[in-house]
């Protein structure tokens, strides 16, 4: 998880693992931690988190340099509280109730 990023982005090989086309998601250029702009094909998918199920925006690329998928804020953290324990090595997701 990065908390400082707006998105989540994902290896462009998982999209075809999942049956996504690449030319059929939405095209975007961002900007990553490092500064470098890579593009990103941003498609609306269903995924499934602590028991709660909903639509959001991931994005996969290319060019995504490192060796771990990016979990965004936008589209994920507004469905959760979300805690971070770094001394025992462990994230949770409590389900928000409106």
């Amino acid at each position: 998880m990065d908390t400082d990023a707006s998105y989540s982005i994902f290896h462009h090989d998982v999209a075809e693992v999942i049956g996504l086309v690449e030319k059929d998601g939405q095209q975007e250029e961002m900007i990553i931690g490092d500064g470098d702009k890579i593009i990103v094909n941003v498609f609306k998918i269903q995924v499934s988190i602590a028991g709660e199920t909903f639509f959001a925006k991931i994005g996969f690329s290319r060019q995504l340099a490192i060796n771990m998928y990016i979990i965004g804020r936008k589209d994920i953290f507004e469905h959760f509280l979300v805690s971070f324990n770094e001394r025992e090595k462990w994230t949770e997701f409590k389900q928000l109730f409106t």
